[in-house]
């Protein structure tokens, strides 16, 4: 029998407070539950988090102590700001992976993106790659990449709080390594990678085959079908002949690839 998911309260109040004792008005625990519960219902500004609370204070009286009411708006904002970001990233997704269904085969997606209205004064956007859960439609992790790095080194940081057991993961042309797919059969999960032009010898090698009608390469890979968006294998290729090709495996060496190409009017058909 599987142990009870403790409560997003219980996670949160975890986190040590940043305040002063002295002229503390409000609980942490009632500030952070507050904006976030306002978070996930699309507040996006601390008014509107002080908005929400008023408007929502009989219910959340019923599990929050609330001794003077409601915080204001600056009160919100000044404590967030005190809070230990990653620290609160990690309690935040402990209650996340506590509450995702574990489904045996389910696809977790591994994409990067780059967070709007993240750029600051001196500073770039904050570029972040999630782990987006397809049949629980929950982010059970993420990571974000420093400045001076890519997605390659916050991919396998990612991998190492993800329970993927039994899952499939997906990773766009930037995951195609080797260390990231031995990173993944290391969790016991499988993985679906494209191969674009970071790994163009391969890309045009698998291409050729497909466009030969050979599914069974010598080396054990074989050729299967499945429609994904083309792209062309040179800058110069007619429309008959660009290829996606998605490296299918369940250890550090691929046991599949996966092809399709548009047809000659333009539309995709499978090979």
């Amino acid at each position: 029998m599987e142990a009870k998911a403790k409560s997003l309260a219980y996670h949160l109040s975890t986190l040590p407070d940043p305040r002063k004792v002295r002229g503390q008005r409000h609980v942490l625990l009632d500030i952070i539950l507050i904006a976030v519960l306002a978070t996930i219902c699309g507040v996006g500004d601390w008014e509107g988090i002080e908005e929400f609370g008023k408007e929502e204070e009989p219910w959340l009286r019923t599990f929050l102590e609330l001794p003077n009411r409601i915080p204001s708006h600056d009160t919100f904002n000044r404590v967030f700001q005190m809070l230990e970001p990653r620290a609160f990233g990690e309690v935040f997704l402990d209650w996340v992976r506590g509450i995702r269904d574990k489904i045996p085969g389910e696809v977790v997606a591994l994409d990067g993106k780059t967070l709007r209205s993240s750029m600051s004064e001196g500073k770039p956007a904050l570029h972040v790659v999630s782990a987006w859960s397809t049949a629980n439609r929950l982010v059970p992790g993420q990571r974000a990449v420093h400045e001076k790095s890519n997605e390659i080194t916050a991919i396998p940081e990612l991998l190492k709080v993800l329970d993927l057991k039994g899952c499939i993961v997906t990773i766009d042309a930037m995951g195609c390594q080797r260390k990231i797919a031995q990173a993944i059969t290391a969790k016991k999960a499988d993985y679906v990678l494209a191969v674009k032009g970071n790994q163009e010898l391969w890309l045009v090698d698998q291409s050729k085959d497909v466009a030969a009608g050979r599914n069974q390469r010598g080396d054990g890979i074989k050729v299967t079908a499945i429609i994904s968006p083309p792209i062309p294998v040179h800058p110069r290729s007619s429309p008959s002949k660009t290829w996606m090709v998605w490296v299918v495996g369940t250890g550090p060496r691929p046991v599949a690839s996966t092809h399709s190409c548009p047809d000659f009017d333009g539309d995709e058909r499978v090979e």
